[in-house]
């Protein structure tokens, strides 16, 4: 497989960001060193240990000189021979314990900070006082725009797990709006992007304030970022669009058939990562951690793919696989299951290819057995609701009996009932107040768990359709599509709403822009003349395609590219969370639209058990992780193992404090 091929063609955000760790971070601090070919310690918190390991190897950070990476948090000793590199959030916090590492002693022979996004006053101003021994050995301090978490190749995240509860819940402690937007600017600035910014009308008031902070960051960045200043000033400007979650509750809630939505949704998946039971080639049994990332090129070519067709792909490239080993197994290629133990003790070079396969085929294994017939049942039932029409295209007129046979039946599980009555109040704009009440008297639905159903009020959606007023929620047009499969006719609105942007469709009354937005809209025809140069390309952010001739027009859309052949770019944020079926959309829309590259993010992402837990909860005070994190801190004062740096996991390492020599963790 080729991993260009499967990741699409846009640039790739876990690519971005490691290269602005390793070259304007590390290689930056090397450059300034006497000793450029001498080790450095990596000084992290959590955040910045996240986004390390989001993208980065041990082997990677170790080529470039770092020796060691330890957290802020714990207690070190002195290392007075190396220099010392921070990276870290710029928290107060923080900036006391960069400042107490040099209280009592010397930490290290030289500092340098690099805050992951602006640094308010009171950070500089602990950092700058000239009566600390810090003062005397601190060499550099630079913000940089890597304050968000790049999941994939075109997805992000801010790393907020109490996004929906901050933004839609009545109890939330208030969104920091000014936080959020800083934390997208980033993304902007990473892309070297300066949008026009766009948010969605007729829902909260607070998406409005959000772009125009975002605005205001940008712009700031801009004056700093040549990249940006020349995207700025291109006639085909990118955009940013804030989308509403409220806008589209029911994606997030349905069972989806596609193989990444299917494993975190069916299967025990946690941090990207579960443990594999497998039998090596002499016959034992062994466990292994699998990380779920674009490492994986068979995930990453398969991740999209509908579960039908996901065992039969694999198979596939085993056999291609096992042809081009025929000459050193005299083996012929067959069935993967049956080979790849014979496989595996004859070219045990091969192991961890071979490994892959197994994953996988186990994988698919494990959801077709976990969708068995009652979630078949409400698969089915799911797609009726939301689509308005059955397997044979005729409308729905009884949603309520749809759901009857998911309600009554004492084998399908609580959760999937929610699911479906939360689905069903979606479809219809609401229920009659004894109609949801004999709806939860037939399913057994606990007053605990009711909740779910009635916190969609908060998301502006209508339950008690007899208390609903004159003015409904405006809803959104749907695109026509050809389904390819029966249970899955559903498409997540989000691309529609990226096809109507790209075809510039939008109009200026839902998707208003803070300003520049002079010819968006659905009746403004985009500017023939296309001769600007390629910022990107002009500063080595895209490679030179041979695509210079026009791109063909992707139902509708006008081409978009330079004289370089410069792409346009979508952002897309949506509010609170997204779900995996969201995400597929960014790269099946770059696919369809090969002069556009989309992006999508959230504040985090979910499941939809994570979702509909999420939704029950809004009435309640958040569960956040503050006191964790406070005790966590505290849990150890001796000495700690330094961070081991694994792309997708972080833990402790077991290798000394001097410089690493074991074998590279997978």
């Amino acid at each position: 497989f080729s991993m260009a091929a499967a990741q699409g063609p846009a640039a790739s955000l876990l690519a971005l960001v490691k290269n602005e760790i390793l070259e304007t971070v590390i290689n930056y601090v090397a450059k300034l060193s006497k000793d450029r070919d001498g080790w450095r310690v990596l000084v992290v918190d959590q955040t910045a240990l996240k986004l390390i390991s989001s993208c980065c190897r041990m082997s990677d950070i170790m080529e470039h000189g770092i020796t060691l990476v330890e957290d802020i948090r714990k207690s070190r000793k002195p290392l007075v021979e190396f220099e010392a590199i921070y990276l870290v959030k710029p928290t107060i916090e923080n900036a006391r314990a960069i400042q107490k590492d040099f209280d009592a002693r010397l930490m290290y022979r030289a500092v340098h900070v690099f805050f992951l996004d602006a640094a308010p006053e009171s950070v500089m101003d602990i950092l700058q006082d000239g009566s600390s021994r810090l003062a005397k050995v601190i060499k550099t301090c630079k913000e940089l725009s890597l304050g968000f978490l790049p999941l994939e190749s075109q997805v992000f995240t801010l790393d907020r797990p109490n996004a929906l509860h901050d933004a839609f819940s009545p109890k939330s402690r208030g969104e920091p709006t000014d936080q959020i937007a800083s934390q997208i600017a980033c993304v902007c600035a990473t892309l070297g992007e300066s949008p026009i910014i766009r948010y969605q009308s007729g829902g909260r008031s607070q998406n409005a304030r959000l772009a125009l902070a975002i605005q205001q960051r940008v712009d700031l960045l801009r004056t700093y970022n040549p990249k940006m200043m020349a995207s700025a000033q291109s006639k085909r400007r990118s955009q940013l669009l804030i989308i509403d979650r409220g806008t589209d509750l029911m994606s997030p809630l349905l069972h989806e058939l596609t193989y990444q939505a299917a494993v975190y949704d069916m299967l025990d998946i946690t941090d990207d990562s579960f443990d594999l039971t497998y039998e090596d080639g002499q016959g034992r049994q062994q466990t292994r951690k699998i990380i779920l990332n674009e490492e994986d090129e068979l995930w990453v070519s398969q991740r999209h793919q509908h579960l039908s067709s996901v065992s039969e792909n694999v198979n596939r490239a085993f056999k291609d696989f096992t042809k081009r080993k025929e000459a050193e197994t005299g083996k012929p290629a067959g069935d993967a299951r049956s080979n790849l133990k014979a496989l595996m003790s004859k070219m045990p070079q091969y192991r961890a290819e071979m490994l892959k396969f197994s994953v996988h085929l186990d994988l698919a294994t494990q959801v077709n057995k976990a969708f068995n017939k009652k979630l078949e049942l409400c698969t089915r039932v799911e797609q009726n609701l939301v689509t308005g029409v059955d397997e044979d295209e005729q409308k729905i007129k009884d949603f309520i009996g749809q759901i009857a046979s998911v309600l009554v039946d004492r084998s399908v599980g609580m959760d999937n009932k929610l699911r479906c009555l939360m689905l069903l109040v979606l479809a219809t704009d609401g229920l009659k107040p004894d109609e949801l009440q004999q709806l939860f008297d037939t399913g057994n639905i606990p007053y605990t768990r009711r909740g779910a159903i009635m916190n969609l009020e908060l998301f502006g959606v209508t339950v008690d359709s007899a208390a609903a007023g004159k003015n409904k929620k405006k809803k959104m047009k749907r695109l026509p599509r050809e389904p390819e499969f029966k249970l899955s006719r559903w498409t997540p609105m989000v691309k529609d709403i990226m096809e109507e942007a790209i075809k510039n469709r939008l109009t200026a009354d839902d998707f208003p822009a803070t300003k520049d937005g002079a010819g968006l809209g659905a009746n403004a025809e985009p500017d023939e003349d296309d001769t600007v140069t390629s910022a990107r390309k002009h500063h080595g952010w895209a490679k030179n395609r041979a695509d210079k001739a026009k791109a063909k027009d992707s139902g509708g859309a006008k081409a978009a590219l330079g004289k370089g052949g410069d792409k346009q770019r979508l952002i897309i944020y949506v509010t609170g969370s997204i779900g995996y079926n969201e995400m597929r959309c960014a790269y099946e829309v770059t696919q369809a639209y090969p002069d556009w590259e989309v992006y999508i993010g959230s504040g985090t992402t979910v499941t939809p058990l994570r979702f509909l837990d999420a939704v029950e909860s809004l009435d309640s005070a958040a569960d956040r992780d503050d006191k964790k994190a406070a005790a966590a801190a505290k849990d150890d004062d001796e000495e700690d193992r330094p961070i081991q740096v694994v792309k997708g996991k972080a833990g402790a390492a077991k290798s000394s404090r001097a410089k690493y020599e074991g074998e590279e963790a997978v």
